[in-house]
Parts: C-alpha cells; structure tokens; sequence
C-alpha cells in the first residue's frame, strides 16, 4: 500500500510539473541542506559547536515533524507539491544574503567550437558570493563526452591569477573589491578532449555595477511593522529586478529597548493582498542563524510579481531568549509580519503575460467555435476531424500521434512501428517504416514531413516519396522547420539538464550551427515546437506553470502564462501546440486532480484569449478556417 502511494504521489507531481525527477531532486537538496549547513562563526562566544549542531538538526527534525502531520492532514499530493516548489531549484545569480554593490556581467555570452557550446546568460559579483550561470551543450561533433565522469570544479581567476573553485554549481568565492575582468574555467570541458582547444585559455567575462538592480527608494521605507508586542521588526534594505522576478533583502532586528537573542523558528510565509499564498526562493548564502541586540540577521526572497496584488505581507516565526539559543525550540515564540509596497518601481512592462493566476481564477474568456476546424483523438482510438458546427468526420483507427498540415488537407499519423501521411481528400495513404517518436513537423507549404526515429531526423516528401535523414545525439529532439523550408531546428538538452539550446541543419550542405539559448526552458522539454510560419518557437519554463514564445528573427522572449503560484492543486500546462495560421496557442489547463480547467487558443501578437468548448475526444490540432 505504501509504494502505492509512493507511485501515486509520484505520478501527480508528474502531471504538476512535467518533472518526473523533481522529488529525487527535492531529496538530494533537503539532505544536502541539512548535512552541508554552513553556520557563520563567532556569532556567539558562548555559542558551542554543539549547540549549534543541535539547532541544525532541531531544525531539520521539526521541519520532517511538519512534512508528516501536513500529509496526514492534507494529503501527500499537495504537501510534495508545495516542497518541490521550496526545494527543487538551483541557487540563481544575482541574489545576496547582506546589502552591498552588485557587479553584474555587460552581456550575455554565447561561445562554441564544434565539440561544445558554452552559454552564460548572467553572471554577478557581490559581497557575499560570485555567481556564474554558466551552461554547456554537446556539440555535434562529439560523439562520447567524458564530462559526465568528471569531478573536477570549475574556477575563477582574475589578475593575482588565484584559482577561485566553485562551490556550488555556478556558485564562487568573493573576488576582490572591484573586480571587473575574471576568466571561468571550465576543466572537464577541456580534458574531455584529446587535443588542445581554445577551452584551455578559459572564457573573459566582463564586469560593470548594475546601478538598475538597486532601488535606492526602496531603502527603510517600504515596511510597516504590523502587530502589537513584536518587540523587533521585519525591514526591506534592497529591492532587486530581474525579470518578471521581485528580490528583496531583508534585515531582521530587535527593537532598541530590547535584550534578547533571537532566530528564526519556522518557514516564513509571503502572501499578497488577496491572503494567496506567494511561492519564493531563498537559496542558502553568508548568513548569521542568530542575532542579538545591535546584531540584525538578513534575510532574502526571490518571487515572480506576475499577477500579485500588492501590498505583500512577509511573515517570519522567530524565537526570543535570554541566553544563546540552544535548540529551534527554546524561547519565547512570536511572528513578525511587515507589510511592503513597491516604491516608484514599474513592474507593469516586465510583468505583462497573456494568462496570470489572477486571470485563472476565473478562466472566464469567451468561447470561440466559429471557423475551427479541430482533430480529435477519441477515447476509441480513432482521429475524427470536427468543424464548428460539430460535423464530425472520422479519419483513421489506431496510432499514438498526428499532426494536421497546414493547409488542412493532409494527416500524419505516428503507429509504434511506422508513421502514416493520409490525403484527406483522395485517401492516398503513404506508409513510412520505422520506430518514431510520437512527435513531426510540416514544413510551410505541407509538401514535407520532419520525423524523428532514434538520433535520426528524417524527412520525408508527400509528392515525390524522397526521404532524407540527419543524425543528432542522444536526447536531442526535433523542433520543427527553419525560415522557407531550408533547415531543421532541433533542441539540444544542457549536459546538467538546465534547459535547452536551439541547434540548426542546413539542408543544402549538412553542416550544424546554434540559433541561441531558450531563456528560462525547462529541464524537461518533450514539445518545443516550431510555429509553421518559421517565425516562433514555444516551450515550457524551468517553473512549473510557465510557458514561453521566442521569436526566431529577432531573439526576443515573451512569456505566454504564469500561473505558477496557484498553491493548493497546482495549475500544470497540460499540452499546447499552433494552431495552423501560427499566431495562435492552443494551451490546455489542468490540474494535479487531472480536472480540465480550460482549453483556451491565445493570440501571441494581442495576448486575446479565446476558450474552446469541447465535450468529447482530446484536442490534438487546431486549424482556422479562412473567413
């Protein structure tokens, strides 16, 4: 019974999050946490290594006793989809644990031979860490990486030419004051190779202040104390942008008249205007676990302000005592709370999605039928073909996947063994063996078909029966068309697993090339998709409930939804593809209860959003039928 639940629980943050390993992560990072806690010395002369090992472990004890009672109490599904969202992420750039100057990279860098491809999107000093986000792709070129056996750190130099290892991944020591110029060395990117490469000199980055992260107005007038006998208060020193994302830094203090020590007992809670519950990160960095009269302790949080009403109220459990606290429990308990607004910041740019979880509240959009024309998988297994008026035709038995052409006129139906193109109006049918990912591609014109069999891209022509094929490496995954017809795109997954980077075959001499990095992609990424026009590509966001369209022409990125910070039976993006005419989405919203929210069609260019009405069959293609 209990591997029952195990697997059930299992495969309901699955369909939460599209991540089938984010509980192995969430287990390897609480037990990291636990055994690596770093405790800052000296914080109390009287304060023993003991003491503190045993405040370490209380903490760890009571947070298990609450992940226990919360199961039983509110079930495993809800309690592990709320952990993951605690634990299940990697320490970002441009978060500190104390006020100070941030020195941020001048632009993002994008190197590469034809073994690998190195991209560093940001890179941060401040005064308390050195943080390189740092990615590396496999190149076509390389057939056996040894990077994966490697245990070698990378590092940092700057002029004194003092090797700086990391400590985390994409984690550093301080570098001296001032630094502008450092070189990252990445050793298991060069010794995987025989020869010398250019991986050898390491790569420059480039330093400058980054006034803009900094809202000096924020500084000491955000916060209101909230609540009588606090006897201390919550204070916001720095507010940092990054992105759609809030960063604040906080200072938590005794009040004047006040002698006690003090340290923070429980999980503390952020929740907006309308008391929903908002999801943060606080990655572990340089900080005091206790504080004392004159000795303030920081405390930081990173948030997406999509869809928050603001005020935001900021609760932290802390425990007061007289003497150095010897465990989570001793002391007298109380909350501090503090209200903040942000302060001459504009968030209304950054922060614009076509659907927030303020709108799928509602989810109420206006339904559109007129003019569809929609393929449906029946729970029969057939594929029927049903207009707006619900005039349904069926098309075929059997298959696991199937693509509509654009032009409406054709049908590509993956088997287990062979994939099938039907002609919708004479019923030609051309038959094409092999083992196929249940996934393919027209190009433009619905003349050709992309298809994927193994580490093999193959496409075929519906006139002339002409087939071609390319090899990619493992795990890479076609994507769709290039601009008129004259490459493939196909995803290539990062060695660590942090998203995906955009490669390009050229059709005419079968040479490879990157496009660029899909900003903020997800670690799993099975439907990034081409739009039929060549001009677009959508995936899903490295946070659950997060989808992103990026333009092939110019590189811009533009986030579709964020519904990620519905707490309570998360919002998962259940499927989403193009409609035909490329500037619509058809996303499907549900929940971990597989209870269907809402099948809506989404304007890229307008952000107009539609829902579809749908009683039977699941949606697999949308097609707008001409007016």
């Amino acid at each position: 019974m209990k591997d029952q639940n195990y697997k059930k629980t299992e495969n309901l943050i699955y369909r939460s999050y599209t991540r089938p390993e984010i509980s192995e992560t969430f287990r390897k990072t609480l037990r990291n946490n636990i055994l690596q806690t770093k405790w800052e010395d000296g914080h109390s002369r009287n304060h023993s290594k003991l003491n503190l090992a045993k405040l370490s472990w209380g903490f760890a004890s009571s947070l298990l006793v609450i992940i226990i009672l919360s199961v039983l109490i509110i079930g495993p599904a809800k309690v592990w989809a709320q952990i993951t969202k605690w634990f299940a992420y990697e320490p970002k750039a441009g978060l500190l644990s104390v006020p100070g100057k941030v020195m941020s990279l001048q632009e993002p860098i994008h190197v590469s031979d034809e073994y690998y491809s190195i991209v560093i999107q940001d890179a941060t000093l401040t005064v308390d860490r050195s943080s390189i986000s740092y990615l590396v792709f496999k190149g076509e070129s390389l057939s056996e990486s040894k990077i994966t056996a490697c245990n070698e750190p990378a590092y940092l130099t700057v002029n004194d030419n003092h090797k700086y290892f990391e400590t985390n991944k994409g984690l550093f020591p301080v570098l001296p004051n001032g630094t502008t110029e450092a070189r990252l060395f990445l050793p298991c990117v060069a010794d995987s190779l025989p020869d010398e490469s250019v991986w050898d000199e390491g790569i420059l980055l480039h330093f400058e202040e980054n006034k803009s992260l900094i809202a000096e107005s924020e500084i000491n007038q955000t916060s209101v104390p909230l609540g009588e006998r606090q006897k201390g208060s919550i204070n916001v020193l720095q507010t940092f942008v990054e992105g759609n994302n809030l960063v604040l830094i906080t200072e938590l203090r005794l009040n004047p008249d006040e002698d006690y020590y003090f340290h923070i007992s429980g999980v503390p809670v952020i929740s907006d205007s309308t008391s929903k519950m908002v999801f943060y990160e606080s990655p572990e960095g340089a900080q005091m676990v206790e504080g004392s009269s004159g000795k303030p302790l920081n405390y930081h949080f990173k948030f997406s302000s999509v869809g928050l009403q603001f005020p935001i109220k900021i609760a932290i459990p802390v425990n007061l005592s007289t003497q150095p606290t010897a465990d989570l429990y001793s002391g007298e308990q109380f909350t501090w709370v503090t209200e903040w607004t942000p302060n001459e910041l504009d968030l209304s740019a950054e922060s614009e999605v076509c659907v927030d979880s303020v709108k799928t509240n509602s989810l109420d959009f206006p339904a559109v039928q007129d003019r569809l024309q929609l393929l449906l998988h029946m729970n029969d297994g057939s594929w029927v073909l049903a207009d707006g008026t619900d005039n349904r035709t069926v098309i075929a038995d059997g298959g696991v996947y199937a693509s509509l052409s654009p032009d409406g006129n054709k049908i590509a139906i993956v088997f287990l063994d062979y994939l099938k193109i039907i002609n919708l109006g004479n019923r030609d049918e051309h038959i094409i063996s092999g083992d196929y990912v249940p996934k393919s591609f027209w190009d433009r014109n619905s003349n050709w078909l992309a298809a994927q069999s193994d580490n093999e891209i193959v496409l075929y022509s519906v006139e002339s029966s002409e087939q071609k094929s390319y090899t990619v490496q493992n795990g890479e995954q076609l994507a769709g068309w290039g601009k008129d017809g004259s490459s493939i795109l196909f995803g290539v997954p990062e060695i660590t697993g942090k998203g995906y980077l955009l490669r390009e075959i050229q059709l005419g001499d079968g040479t490879y090339h990157d496009i660029f990095y899909l900003d903020k992609s997800a670690t799993k990424n099975n439907y990034i998709s081409i739009s039929s026009d060549t001009k677009n590509v959508v995936y899903l966001g490295d946070k659950q409930g997060t989808l992103y369209v990026k333009n092939l022409e110019n590189g811009h990125t533009t986030q579709i939804l964020d519904v990620a910070s519905t707490m309570i039976d998360p919002i998962a993006i259940d499927s989403y593809f193009w409609a035909d005419n490329s500037s619509k989405l058809f996303v499907e919203l549900k929940q971990s209860t597989e209870k269907t929210l809402s099948m809506l069609l989404i304007d890229i260019g307008n952000c107009e959003i539609n829902s579809i009405l749908n009683n039977s069959g699941l949606i697999v293609g949308v097609r707008m039928e001409p007016k």
